[in-house]
């Protein structure tokens, strides 16, 4: 491991057991904070893997175990209230056919635990971990959990989902440094700017 870096790690969703994967694969030292007290709690809806993203399971060492979990859909059919079928179409035979890679379906939490048996070291995931604050300094970042507990490290990385109090704390810290510069439009808006 890179000693004199570390990355401290809010949510062990799917990109933060990811990111676990690079950083280690890289050496640099990180931890993972994960509120739940399990590594894939049952919640959450079915997940689809494009080509791109099975790229990116191969290179981490998960393809295979990610696809021995899956069965391949051969049909995309789309049905309307009635019943009636409205888009019966090849979409997943011709994914295949044009990237060399299936689409994968799992339900989440099995994702996550695929992500979490195939990692190589999994003492850098820390289970049950409620994050109260995020502090920066000259000399790095801490994150402060409601127990008290204090990780330090040089970077964090918000992988705490859709109401993340990393982002939030980001956004507070640019609007100290230029008052106003994310906008409440921008807050709750899907991309930058709060355009479409």
């Amino acid at each position: 491991m890179i000693s004199n870096f570390r990355v401290i790690i809010v949510g062990g969703g799917v990109a933060g057991l990811t990111a676990s994967h690079a950083l280690q694969k890289a050496g640099i030292d990180h931890v993972v904070l994960e509120r739940s007290k399990e590594v894939a709690p049952p919640v959450g809806a079915s997940i689809a893997i494009y080509p791109q993203g099975a790229r990116i399971l191969s290179q981490i060492g998960c393809l295979e175990t990610a696809k021995a979990a899956c069965r391949p859909c051969e049909r995309f059919i789309t049905r309307g209230p009635d019943g009636k079928v409205w888009i019966n179409s090849d979409f997943f035979r011709n994914v295949q056919a044009n990237h060399g890679q299936d689409i994968l379906l799992l339900e989440r939490r099995e994702f996550l635990q695929i992500l979490y048996d195939c990692l190589p070291n999994k003492s850098f995931i820390k289970l049950g971990c409620r994050v109260r604050d995020v502090t920066q300094d000259s000399n790095g970042v801490e994150v402060i959990l409601d127990d008290g507990t204090v990780e330090r490290g040089d970077m964090v990385l918000g992988c705490d989902g859709v109401h993340s109090l990393v982002k939030q704390r980001m956004w507070d810290l640019a609007n100290q440094k230029i008052p106003r510069v994310i906008t409440a439009q921008e807050k709750t808006s899907m991309v930058p700017g709060g355009n479409v």
